[in-house]
């Protein structure tokens, strides 16, 4: 079944990049959200449709040693750990929404506060990454390292939803 999965990782990410558009194209039509609920799902949706077709471009332009290639891979790296963090802040948008309209709370909690300063702060270090090799490094082959900060990036998306949850 592993074997199966491999095979058709690129299918299988394109196919959920049209189901994520279908849904940006139903929450538009779709008139029973508030106006600012319904922006944050829109909003997720995009990001899910850029985070999955990046991964998949990474996949496809690896080694690729042409100008082309070296755009996108590092590109779409970026992108890949950018709208990580970038999902972690949406949802946490569309959770402060939910709490506010239906839960009636008018402050927020500081958990959903210090993940939006975490998720922001992933996005920022994204950014500083592209430039630093803080989570990858490209070799001369156009491929992808790791780099010695690689755990941060995962450290951030992880303790949002963690936090999220405990709200």
């Amino acid at each position: 079944m592993y074997e199966l999965i491999k095979a058709n990782q690129l299918d299988l990410m394109l196919i959920l990049c049209g189901a994520c558009g279908i849904l940006v194209l139903l929450l538009i039509n779709t008139r029973f959200l508030s106006r600012r609920r319904k922006a944050v799902l829109i909003l997720m949706e995009v990001m899910a449709v850029l985070l999955l077709w990046s991964d998949r471009l990474t996949y496809i332009y690896t080694g690729d040693t042409s100008h082309t290639g070296y755009i996108m891979v590092r590109l779409s790296n970026f992108l890949v750990f950018f709208l990580t963090s970038g999902m972690v802040l949406g949802f946490n948008m569309y959770l402060a929404d939910l709490l506010n309209i239906e839960g009636g709370l008018e402050v927020m909690p500081k958990r959903l506060h210090l993940t939006r300063v975490l998720a922001l702060t992933g996005m920022a270090l994204a950014v500083i990454s592209a430039f630093t090799d803080l989570y990858y490094y490209f070799d001369e082959a156009n491929r992808y390292h790791r780099g010695n900060g690689f755990l941060i990036a995962y450290i951030i998306p992880l303790l949002g939803p963690i936090l999220q949850y405990t709200v």
